[in-house]
């Protein structure tokens, strides 16, 4: 389980609204990217020259890269949470395969 620091919300810091808005549009953004990231996957007419390993090694380098922004969709998610209810800290669970 991962834990992440949340900024405390008081009246000399951002704001409540301020940071929830912040992690929430990034968390829209982020969703955006998976969507476009998703959309490059690779395509065999692409890898057909060279070696037979090209199209599984670009296949496992995109899924590896959509991996890595779910991750950091995940986090902007518990951070979003933990600030809504105040929290100092935010976990996130584990990926599957165990990745954190």
């Amino acid at each position: 389980m991962k834990v992440l620091q949340v900024p405390t919300v008081h009246l000399h810091g951002t704001s409540h609204g301020t940071l929830l808005e912040g992690y929430t549009a990034a968390g829209q953004a982020l969703r955006i990217a998976m969507e476009k990231v998703q959309e490059t996957a690779p395509h065999g007419r692409d890898f057909y020259t060279g070696s037979l390993d090209r199209l599984g090694n670009a296949m496992f380098e995109h899924n590896y890269r959509i991996l890595r922004l779910r991750e950091i969709y995940k986090e902007l998610l518990a951070l979003a949470e933990a600030v809504e209810e105040g929290r100092e800290t935010a976990e996130v669970p584990p990926s599957i395969g165990g990745a954190s």
